[in-house]
């Protein structure tokens, strides 16, 4: 009987402590455009274990065998797609919940090392929850509630000049009233449909410890920049470019935290890199200053940090593309194309590009007349297509490009070392807000 009592007595202990030991499940979120989709392959993992400083980063999303870890404590979901007929993709975080989300075209963006590195702080079990969308704006697809609608007084909306001809004030206000928070209110719809029923998503979710909305990174901007020349972004006497972009962002903040009843929920900004920290246009340096701003707004400090990435870009690989455009130039500028003269005026490459110009200047003169045979015209464009890197780069050059770039410089080249190098530094970020 006492042994009975005894053993009542430990199982109740057991029980009393797994009970003590449940925690809230940590969700984060994870919002913006085409970059925190990601639109890097499988293959630019290779890349970040060629540079000893970031190798550690490469341990820690690559297993001895050379494959992509699972995380099994970090679940993801992820939604894209029409608002209205979303892709969903969900399971333990690993490389692919990145791009389109489409297992025939996996991608990755910095949501892997994001949760790859939470974890590692945290060291019990996340749930991310990741809505992005390619080509939206703050201004009117993300454009959040607090911020009124786009054009407040129809009356005052007045007829504009587009190269397409005149578009009238009911042809304006329709159009923005059918964009506007659209993206935004998808947004909160896709979390929302989560946080629901977070056990759906993450198996380690305990509903009596409940969750904890933990943080939230935005990673967008692109579209916005290209709306430089817009009255609503530009500079005036009073106030900087893009003005309008911080009191947008701030709203955005304040509502989400409303939404997802979270008042102090940190939240982080990726400001835009492109072109690294030596970047010259003046729309993108101007875009970076009105992220950031949004960060010193006396409401947010503390729990409001702006996370550069312009660091994070590849600068080996401008410098190989370079060697393309150098040797493949006219030999003067020609138009708004500047010519080998101007491109290498100390020739710094002439002997690479005699020695380019042995084997392609022969391939150029078999051009066929398209005309008079058009199959044999598109065999020879694509043998020239196949065969213009070969003749261009070195081996060790094209090793690096297929490690490192899968995409255009719109998307930081593809590379999964510098998606990886901005989801931690967003991770880490947050980590900060939060004392870890």
């Amino acid at each position: 009987m006492k042994q009975i009592c005894l053993m009542g007595i430990a199982l109740l202990g057991f029980a009393l402590s797994s009970q003590a030991a449940a925690k809230p499940l940590k969700i984060f979120i994870l919002a913006g455009q085409s970059n925190m989709e990601g639109q890097a392959e499988l293959r630019t993992l290779e890349g970040i274990a060629m540079d000893p400083a970031t190798k550690p980063l490469y341990d820690k999303l690559v297993d001895k065998d050379g494959k992509p870890k699972v995380y099994e404590e970090v679940h993801i979901v992820a939604f894209n797609g029409s608002p209205d007929n979303p892709r969903i993709m969900e399971g333990p975080l690993t490389f692919g919940f990145g791009g389109p989300l489409r297992e025939d075209k996996p991608r990755m963006g910095p949501e892997f090392a994001f949760g790859a590195t939470m974890y590692e702080k945290l060291q019990q079990p996340i749930l991310i929850i990741k809505t992005a969308w390619g080509g939206k704006d703050v201004y009117h697809d993300f454009r959040p509630p607090s911020a009124g609608p786009i054009f407040p007084d129809h009356s005052k909306v007045e007829p504009i000049s587009t190269n397409r001809g005149i578009r009238s004030p009911e042809e304006r206000i329709e159009r923005a009233e059918k964009r506007q928070h659209k993206y935004y209110n998808a947004m909160v719809a896709h979390v929302n449909s989560v946080l629901a029923d977070p056990g759906k998503y993450s198996p380690h979710y305990d509903k009596d410890a409940g969750y904890e909305v933990a943080g939230f990174a935005w990673f967008q901007g692109f579209n916005d920049m290209l709306q430089a020349g817009r009255d609503y972004y530009q500079a005036s006497e009073d106030k900087p470019a893009f003005a309008l972009y911080t009191e947008l962002l701030a709203h955005f903040i304040r509502d989400v935290r409303k939404e997802f009843d979270a008042p102090k929920m940190p939240f982080v900004i990726g400001l835009m890199g492109q072109n690294g920290e030596d970047a010259s246009e003046d729309r993108m340096i101007n875009l970076r200053k009105a992220m950031a701003a949004t960060a010193e707004i006396p409401e947010f400090k503390g729990n409001v940090v702006a996370v550069e990435t312009a660091p994070f870009w590849d600068e080996r690989i401008d410098e190989i593309l370079q060697i393309k455009t150098i040797l493949t130039a006219r030999e003067k500028t020609y138009k708004r194309w500047k010519g080998y003269e101007e491109l290498d005026p100390e020739g710094k490459y002439a002997e690479r590009r005699a020695k380019f110009r042995e084997s392609y200047v022969p391939m150029m003169e078999r051009e066929p007349d398209k005309t008079e045979d058009r199959q044999a015209f598109r065999a020879w464009k694509q043998e020239l297509k196949e065969k213009i890197d070969g003749y261009v780069y070195t081996p060790e050059e094209l090793n690096y490009l297929e490690a490192n770039q899968s995409d255009g410089g719109i998307h930081y080249m593809g590379s999964g070392k510098v998606y990886s190098l901005i989801g931690e530094a967003l991770a880490k970020a947050l980590a900060q807000i939060k004392g870890l």
